[in-house]
């Protein structure tokens, strides 16, 4: 199993984006949704500087029909209400892969995680496509390790990370594969050898589930 986590760009036609969009700084979150024939029944949370507000943008949305304060602070409110927009339970229709909550959306961009198989990913990369939904693969990670790091042999992690810290990773460049082999007392090209196997791990478990750009 993996666990991916991807941001998307959401249509003012979704009634999440054009709220999140009204109030750029205040971050909405769905904590639970349960899709109707006529809409979707919703419990949410938003946390803003000024929660009233940033509330009240939900109950004056056209799609709302009902709301429901249940709770609420000077930076935080939670409310239960029921829309007649779907639409954000559509975006990965069709994967089979529905997204865990919460999800958070900040000004028209959602996160959304997904804890599936790599072809689960794969089959939401996919269908964000198909339907032309601009999106990012923040991170993409084994669940049971934690991390694709993980994937590297106890060798590679060490030198991987004594070339983070002498600077082989910075723009510019601050260290060369000449100061990462002199620290861990190995020949360049051990090193060189080591870090470029590494690499194409790293390299080719992203792009296994998300393809090319």
């Amino acid at each position: 199993m993996v666990r991916a986590v991807l941001s998307v760009t959401l249509s003012g036609a979704v009634w999440i984006g054009r709220v999140s969009r009204t109030n750029p700084e205040a971050e909405y979150r769905l904590l639970s949704g349960l899709p109707t024939g006529s809409g979707a029944i919703e419990v949410g949370e938003v946390a803003a500087d000024n929660s009233a507000a940033a509330a009240a943008a939900v109950e004056d949305d056209q799609s709302v029909e009902s709301f429901e304060l249940l709770g609420s602070g000077p930076d935080r409110a939670i409310a239960l209400y029921r829309t007649t927009d779907r639409k954000l339970y559509g975006l990965t229709l069709g994967a089979g892969v529905p997204p865990e909550y919460p999800v958070v959306a900040v000004d028209g961009r959602a996160r959304m995680e997904f804890t599936t198989t790599r072809e689960g990913v794969r089959r939401v990369v996919e269908t964000l496509r198909e339907r032309e939904i601009e999106h990012e693969l923040l991170s993409l990670t084994d669940s049971d390790t934690g991390s694709s790091v993980e994937l590297l042999s106890d060798r590679q992690r060490e030198v991987v990370a004594t070339a983070i810290e002498q600077g082989y990773y910075e723009i510019p460049r601050d260290g060369t594969l000449g100061d990462v082999a002199d620290e861990l007392g190995i020949d360049t090209s051990t090193a060189s050898d080591i870090i470029r196997r590494a690499e194409a791990t790293l390299v080719d478990w992203h792009f296994d589930v998300t393809g090319p750009p």
